[in-house]
Formats: C-alpha cells, structure tokens, sequence
C-alpha cells in the first residue's frame, strides 16, 4: 500500500479498481512465496518528473526567443537620458 500513491491511501479502492489497468514498476519478486512488489508511485513521479522538465525546457526556450527579440530590436536614436 505504500507504494500506491505520495498521498496517504485507507483503502487500496480508493486508488485503483478491480480490472483497472495501470502502469506499475516492479520492485522485486520472491519467488518462493510466490509474490511480486509493485509501486505505482515511482511511475507516477516519473511522469510528474518528465512532466517539470518539459515545463522548464519550454520556459528556457520561451526566455531565449525574448532576448533574440530584444537583441534585435531597433534601435530609436531619439531617446536620451539616463536614470
């Protein structure tokens, strides 16, 4: 149960249903006992993980095309001063 959500779970129903499919990570297999640990949790914090990084490419990229904008902005002679 601890590896079904980042969030605390009462009930394993409250997180997944019976027949639902869902994508799970294998943790380990013991064969003799004939029982296999899965996490659910480790997915989904790859998804999120993948999910920032597109997020802070695409905020690079957003930051990189408004400084080409800036540099290549005319210049307006009519402007003086200073602060």
């Amino acid at each position: 149960m601890s590896e079904l959500s980042t969030q605390r779970v009462r009930r394993v129903k409250d997180v997944v249903g019976e027949g639902q499919r869902v994508e799970v990570e294998v943790l380990s297999v013991d064969v003799p006992a004939r029982r296999i640990a899965l996490s659910l949790k480790a997915v989904k914090r790859a998804e999120e993980d993948a999910a920032e990084r597109t997020e802070a490419e695409e905020e690079e990229a957003n930051l990189r095309e408004a400084e080409a904008r800036m540099a290549n902005r005319p210049v307006n002679p009519n402007l003086r001063g200073g602060i």
